[in-house]
């Protein structure tokens, strides 16, 4: 398995770009522009990726709170807590209309450029 395959969630343990997209899909639309789907690089802080970067993708609720839901938790952490936690760089935030559109000429969940 190459990195490729894991940032594209391509892997029975990487799917939060589908997992994020769907989120969004299914719940940010009525929400409006208080869900966001955020792009980023986080460093992994346990198991077998401790200390290692990666492509994630999550949920920004009113810009405050992050739901991770590759985790199969809706729990809002805050945003603060969870950039610092995840040495959180590189982000990309999408609205849901933003979400659609890259989504369709990329013709992938994710990471786009």
């Amino acid at each position: 398995m190459s990195w490729y395959d894991i940032i594209k969630g391509k892997n029975d343990g990487g799917t939060c770009y589908p997992d994020a997209y769907n989120w969004m899909i299914e719940k940010g639309e009525k929400m409006g522009d208080s869900a966001k789907l955020v792009h980023a690089t986080v460093t992994g802080t346990g198991g077998g990726i401790e200390g290692v970067e990666y492509g994630h993708a999550f949920i920004l609720i009113n810009d405050n709170f992050v739901i991770d839901v590759a985790t199969g938790k809706e729990i809002g952490v805050p945003k603060d807590v969870y950039y610092e936690m995840g040495n959180v760089k590189n982000v990309k935030i999408y609205t849901f209309d933003e979400m659609i559109k890259t989504s369709l000429k990329e013709r992938t969940y994710g990471p786009w450029n």
